[in-house]
């Protein structure tokens, strides 16, 4: 009796190390960032060619070393081109992490669940700072009006 072939298969034999970008399809890259904790020593994000710059997908923690990896892939893997978008998938500091660095270095609009977004501006407890641009464009996005826009810049 044959074993039946699986239905899905990993494209590559080798796993690429903490840093590195791997294309795994034409204009998607996989970026391997390490992470500082035990039992969790990484976090898979990628980017995706998107017209004449790149879409994020998940920042990886904030934290120095990420901050120079990120650094080295726009410099060398998107050629200086411009961050479009952030996409978090969810809240997680190793997810959206890095999300509003990102999203002022390059103007970008984040894109997130409101709830996730609301949740994740709760957990972090971002406060005595002026409200970051990429929270009011997103909540602009979502529908808020000037008045809840004022009430949301009152809050830092």
């Amino acid at each position: 009796m044959s074993t039946p072939e699986p239905a899905m298969r990993f494209f590559s034999d080798t796993t690429p190390k903490p840093g590195d970008v791997t294309e795994v399809r034409p204009g998607v890259f996989w970026l391997r960032m390490a992470l500082p904790m035990a039992g969790l020593d990484h976090i898979n994000l990628y980017f995706l060619k998107d017209g004449d710059g790149f879409t994020v997908i998940d920042t990886g923690l904030g934290w120095h070393e990420a901050k120079q990896v990120w650094n080295q892939v726009f410099e060398k893997q998107m050629n200086g081109a411009q961050v479009k978008k952030v996409i978090c998938t969810h809240l997680h500091p190793d997810h959206a992490g890095l999300a509003g660095w990102v999203c002022r270095k390059f103007d970008a609009p984040l894109l997130m669940s409101r709830a996730e977004y609301f949740l994740c501006r709760v957990l972090a407890a971002d406060t005595g700072k002026p409200a970051p641009r990429e929270g009011i464009r997103f909540y602009k996005r979502a529908g808020l009006n000037d008045e809840q826009i004022e009430n949301y810049r009152s809050r830092f």
